[in-house]
């Protein structure tokens, strides 16, 4: 909201409430006060220029209800060369005198204007459409929209500078005489931010309002729509897209890490490109379990979507929130809302941000052959009564000698050729950093950002593209990462009831690498890479072991990387489009339904080598863990639909607001995997399956489950102050057998609005909300799973093959394993869920606080059945 002290639209937005029945002319007082007083007692809701009331005074000191808005506006602006334009019911505009007479088709004087009943339509529609232009002037048309391009009516505007103006009619429309097509015009609405247009010559124009994010006023996504944050009873978080504009990360999990109260997220490794993985409130099921992710309505992966797409992110976190979307929400919901086209002119937006990064552990690691070996020789023999190291007191001399040396002193080299057991072999004597050697203290990072939107008569759109690239922690021949982003966001408006929308995105990521995939190896450097090895002979041959103890330098992966053969890519696809229709049939009924369509490759290819090494000099040898040469390559892909229906009713009685939205979904998801595999290529660089002269090995798998839901939600408040919300979905999974596979989750919660109460008006300017609220809800939990896999046919008894070591036609023979018992019984997890909430907002909402406390609980979860006796012929259930 603007400062009363700076020009801008002041907003009242208050609801009935019970005064006493009086009325004194005994002083005045300032005018803003009457208004509010006004405010209070007919409901009413203004929208005025600050400036246009600072220092006026009303007669009035308190006013009652005995008499029509009206008649008290009139009492209490007239004086003051004022009037009021009616806007809707209990909206009106406070304009001076001057603006009214100049208004094109709001009358030739303010009483005909202030006669306009409650019930009237539009103020001057008609009038303003047939209104010519005024000798020498110029007529400016447009058309008003919110930000769901709905029209607009009643809206403000204004013409800086000058007393001119109109409002528009019912479709949204307005015509404005103006005397040169030059200036700027401000439009404002109670609940949307005031917009202030430059004409530019143009003689029409298209305007899109969008609703005031003030804190109380705040819109929140949930569920299949929105709500005001001031009417929420469940427990509900929401960030916008200006707390993650300055957060320069590659990812989503990255830009939400510390941003909401019980959004837990971690990464596995520092790999690039690692996605996160979100926890919301804590342990879920022994089976695992997840929070739904929904960018735009759908399922998806979050951090597939570029940070700067992102308009507003909403976190579910109880069962009444989740309730609506049944099995998948029993552990959370995230929706990802992405931005959509602005209005106007097309504006191009290009952003482009460097960084590095680092570790934030401590890598002083021992850089001292002598000291570090005399501490692992005195540990072991300690513990084990063994030597580490193998070295004599003879080698312990040579590492001494060389102490001191931070770089090798060609007089005293690290490595060198002595006869041990008859046979020349490599010594080391040396003083490696062995870190710094292998890893990057800084990994650059990149992103490139370009979007363009616009608007042209009923389209919008809006398209973006992005660029990231993230190189990653090894120093010799080192891994990177590289992401694509697109999104095309078009909404038409085809016919005045009838709104259509496209979304498409595409991602791209490519990951490579040398060596070995994975960093679990990094615990073999830190074991076996003592400072007195090098990792280079002085021939150029690779080091691997000693011949002095039984441990290999570094696993061998340090040979590996050096030689460069081995390695691999890592490539995911991932497009997604969703096309939908919104009906509104009126301002209380709407529907919408959607269809989206996503298809997910990934295509990964792995080269082995064989490593050599060296232990004696012109002998070269073969790491054993680096001894097959093969080259294996594996697609995967997944397709997956989801259809939306759903409608809603909102409507007002007087006091009571109503919401009720019900609807149907259904989901399906089909995944196919090939892996292919071949030895001894002809090439070292080249890598095809064509060039391997080895037995090609096959390996595929599938799968495919369904969901299918019906789900509704009722709101109900009365005057804002006691609120109520019901909903629920009756859910069924392809993942259990038929009688058992649908279930019904239901939830239900209320808050109480003790702020808006008349007994708590003292305390109102320095708590300007405090909200008590409660919620139950019982939600569903199909996963299944067997270790870290999920299994999609629990319900079924299903079989293996193998290989047996017995001999038939001189081929091994293959056999079907016996397959495990079922449970008859098997069905949904039950998550239930219960939480106690306060919100509370200080000092005009510049200080909030938000308190919840919450159990949830789940029972029936699915495990291994008990041991069976053996002479029941099953294993495990």
């Amino acid at each position: 909201m603007i400062a009363a002290h700076l020009k801008g639209i002041f907003i009242f937005l208050t609801v009935l409430l019970c005064c006493k029945d009086t009325f004194s002319q005994a002083r005045s007082i300032p005018l803003r006060d009457a208004l509010k007083q006004v405010t209070k007692v007919y409901g009413t809701q203004f929208v005025f220029d600050p400036e246009l009331i600072d220092g006026k005074k009303s007669s009035i000191e308190v006013v009652n209800n005995k008499k029509s808005v009206e008649e008290i506006l009139k009492e209490i602006l007239y004086p003051n060369d004022l009037v009021f334009l009616y806007i809707k019911s209990n909206y009106y505009s406070i304009v001076s005198k001057g603006r009214v007479s100049s208004t094109s088709g709001a009358g030739t004087s303010a009483s005909d204007q202030n006669n306009v009943p409650h019930n009237s339509p539009n103020l001057g529609a008609s009038a303003m459409d047939k209104a010519p232009s005024a000798s020498g002037q110029a007529n400016l048309t447009g058309r008003v929209t919110d930000e769901k391009n709905n029209p607009l009516s009643g809206v403000s505007i204004t013409m800086n500078g000058k007393n001119i103006g109109a409002s528009t009619n019912e479709e949204g429309k307005f015509s404005l005489n103006v005397s040169s097509l030059k200036g700027t015009l401000a439009f404002s609405y109670v609940g949307y931010t005031r917009q202030d247009v430059a004409i530019d010559g143009r003689t029409s124009l298209e305007v899109q309002l969008q609703p005031a994010t003030t804190a109380l006023n705040e819109v929140v996504v949930v569920g299949y729509g929105t709500q005001k944050k001031v009417n929420l009873t469940g427990a509900v978080s929401q960030i916008s897209s200006k707390q993650l504009e300055d957060r320069p990360v590659q990812n989503m999990t990255k830009a939400l890490q510390g941003q909401i109260p019980n959004v837990n997220i971690t990464f596995g490794s520092g790999k690039p490109g690692t996605e996160g993985t979100i926890n919301i409130r804590g342990t879920t099921s022994i089976n695992g379990g997840a929070p739904l992710v929904l960018i735009d309505g759908v399922p998806g992966n979050i951090d597939r979507i570029n940070p700067l797409d992102v308009e507003t992110v909403s976190v579910l976190k109880d069962a009444s929130a989740s309730a609506i979307y049944g099995a998948r929400g029993s552990f959370g919901v995230v929706l990802v809302t992405t931005k959509r086209a602005k209005s106007g002119k097309a504006t191009v937006n290009y952003s482009t941000n460097f960084g590095w990064g680092t570790q934030t552990t401590s890598t002083n690691f021992m850089t001292s052959g002598y000291e570090q070996g005399r501490i692992m020789d005195t540990a072991d023999l300690r513990t084990l009564g063994v030597n580490y190291m193998g070295y004599t007191e003879q080698d312990y001399d040579e590492l001494l000698k060389r102490a001191n040396d931070k770089t090798e002193d060609p007089s005293r080299p690290w490595v060198v050729v002595q006869n041990r057991n008859g046979k020349d072999q490599f010594m080391y004597y040396g003083n490696f950093d062995w870190w710094h050697y292998l890893y990057n203290t800084w990994q650059p990072t990149s992103q490139h950002n370009l979007s363009i939107s616009g608007s042209a008569d009923k389209i919008s759109y809006l398209l973006s593209g992005g660029f990231r690239e993230q190189a990653g922690i090894w120093k010799i021949n080192n891994d990177n990462n590289k992401i694509y982003n697109f999104r095309s966001k078009i909404d038409a408006k085809v016919l005045p009831w009838l709104q259509v929308t496209s979304n498409t995105q595409f991602f791209n990521s490519g990951y490579q690498f040398t060596g070995t995939n994975g960093f679990d190896r990094t615990f073999g450097f830190e074991e076996h890479l003592m400072p007195a090895y090098s990792p280079i002979n002085p021939d150029g041959s690779y080091s691997y072991i000693t011949g002095l103890n039984q441990y290999r330098i570094g696993s061998g992966e340090h040979a590996n990387l050096l030689y460069g053969k081995a390695g691999g890519t890592e490539k995911t696809n991932d497009f997604r489009t969703t096309i939908a229709a919104t009906i509104t049939v009126n301002k209380q009924i709407s529907f919408t339904g959607n269809y989206s369509y996503n298809l997910t490759t990934g295509a990964n290819t792995t080269r082995q080598v064989k490593v050599p090494y060296s232990l004696y000099p012109g002998v070269t040898s073969i790491i054993p863990t680096y001894n097959v040469d093969q080259l294996t390559e594996s697609t995967e892909n997944t397709n997956y639909q989801v259809v939306n229906l759903f409608g809603n009713y909102e409507n007002n009685f007087r006091n009571h607001h109503v919401k009720f939205l019900a609807g149907f979904n259904q989901e399906e998801s089909r995944f196919k995997s090939i892996t292919t595999s071949r030895n001894d290529l002809l090439s070292l660089n080249l890598n095809d399956l064509n060039l391997a002269t080895g037995v090609m090995n096959e390996a595929g798998g599938a799968y495919e489950w369904a969901l299918q839901g019906y789900f509704y939600r009722f709101n109900y408040d009365y005057k804002g102050k006691y609120l109520f919300e019901a909903s629920g979905r009756y859910d069924g999974t392809s993942r259990f057998k038929k009688g058992s596979n649908f279930g019904f989750f239901p939830s239900f919660s209320a808050g109480w609005r003790i702020s808006e109460e008349a007994f708590f008006e003292p305390l109102s300017k320095y708590v300007n909300n405090l909200k008590f609220r409660a919620s139950y809800g019982a939600l569903g939990n199909q996963q299944v799973t067997n270790g870290n896999q999920q299994v999609y046919y629990a319900y079924l008894a299903t079989m293996g093959t193998a290989q047996s070591s017995y001999l038939t036609d001189a081929q091994k023979t293959l056999y079907v394993t016996t397959p495990a018992a079922i449970s008859p019984t098997l069905t949904w997890e039950k998550v239930t869920s219960t939480n106690f909430g306060v919100d509370a907002d200080f000092f005009k909402s510049r200080l909030s606080v938000v308190v919840d406390i919450y159990q949830r609980k789940t029972t029936g979860m699915l495990i291994k059945g008990r041991t069976l006796p053996f002479v029941s012929r099953f294993a495990m259930a």
